[in-house]
């Protein structure tokens, strides 16, 4: 029995510190916030406002503040493009009838058509505080102006990327 009683014992030993041995499993946790790009055309021009410029402006070719423009986003390049329903002319509700072309002038750029890079401006920075947009007819007035009312309206998109 003296030898049993050791081999018990170390079985005993094994059976207990096999029992004593903890498992573990560890996972991570990923945390991810995001914020979504942004851009906001703001200031006076974009407010719904239409705007009714007098005939002496149109014959004169004087400029007239349509209102301010500013741009708000997050992103770390932004442009704007304009364009217009009638590439920049003003046409007789009725009859399309054109009474003059104009151009639109805005942070130093004067956007002149639709068809080209005239119509686009590139920004310095995605915050731009409201400045003026200012319209200015070019041209002489037409021999006959029909009596009515003559508009265009002016689209402008601002990307952010």
């Amino acid at each position: 029995m003296k030898n049993i009683f050791p081999i018990l014992a170390s079985a005993a030993f094994v059976m207990f510190s096999g029992a004593a041995t903890a498992a573990t499993d560890t996972k991570t946790i990923d945390i991810e916030v995001t914020k979504a790009l942004y851009a906001e055309l703001t200031g006076s021009a974009v407010d719904g406002t239409i705007n009714t410029i007098t005939m002496d402006a149109i014959s004169a070719n004087t400029f007239t503040v349509l209102g301010s423009l500013g741009v708000s986003s997050n992103g770390s390049s932004c442009s704007l493009a304009f364009s217009t329903l009638n590439d920049y002319a003003l046409l007789h509700e009725e009859t399309s009838a054109e009474l003059k072309k104009f151009n639109l002038d805005y942070l130093g750029t004067t956007i002149t058509s639709n068809a080209d890079a005239n119509g686009s401006v590139i920004l310095d920075s995605c915050v731009t505080d409201a400045t003026a947009l200012t319209f200015t007819t070019v041209g002489t007035d037409p021999a006959f102006i029909q009596a009515g009312a003559y508009n265009d309206v002016v689209s402008i998109t601002l990307t952010a990327e």
